[in-house]
């Protein structure tokens, strides 16, 4: 829905994860479930599909380097 509404346009995802567990060795971030009463994994690679490009993500969360081989990898393939 995101991607379709800016068409060519960057979009931007701020993660604020100040506060949840730390990303999982997983490439996953905590997010709420929809009813807000508790955490659940969300992969960044399906992150990275729904956002297509251009996209901007910052990632300001404890342990966020642990993430940096699921962005910068193959949507494909594991991080090596």
């Amino acid at each position: 829905q995101l991607r379709r509404q800016s068409r060519a346009e960057r979009v931007l995802l701020h993660y604020n994860g100040h506060g949840v567990p730390r990303p999982t060795g997983n490439g996953e971030v905590w997010v709420f479930d929809k009813k807000h009463r508790e955490y659940i994994p969300l992969a960044v690679a399906d992150l990275r599909q729904w956002l297509g490009t251009p996209s901007l993500v910052v990632l300001d969360c404890s342990a966020a380097g642990i993430l940096i081989p699921f962005w910068t990898g193959p949507l494909s393939d594991s991080p090596p």
